[in-house]
């Protein structure tokens, strides 16, 4: 049942402002907008790893040439890790890949050992 306004103006019909019609929710409707959001989602993450944003050991002279702090656990190998114990790393102009940097052996029969490695062969762990 259409209720009347008194007083519309000329031109309208007296039932305005017409209803708005009922949006019926389906199960494969529903299905639909999951799935394309999922997709979304996945195509924007893989976009987004793709161009580096969660790729944070970079500088502008390239990928692993950042500084590693004293201390931090880095790996050298599928099997070697270690930690930083001198990195001369003290402006924009020291980022360079095969700068050396001062790493303790935490594990194998180098245990304990303190080698020099370039920073392009370390990644944080």
């Amino acid at each position: 049942m259409a209720v009347k306004f008194p007083g519309t103006p000329a031109g309208l019909p007296e039932d305005f402002p017409p209803k708005r019609p009922r949006l019926r929710r389906s199960a494969p409707g529903i299905l639909m907008l999951v799935a394309a959001s999922a997709f979304c989602l996945i195509c924007c993450a893989s976009l987004v790893s793709v161009f580096g944003i969660f790729a944070p050991e970079g500088t502008a002279r390239g990928p692993y040439t950042d500084p590693l702090p004293l201390g931090q656990r880095v790996r050298v190998d599928r099997q070697t890790r270690g930690v930083v114990k001198v990195d001369d790393y003290c402006d924009e102009d020291s980022a360079y890949p095969e700068r050396r940097i001062t790493v303790e052996i935490l594990d194998g029969p180098e245990r304990g050992e303190t080698r020099f490695y370039p920073r392009n062969h370390l990644r944080r762990e």
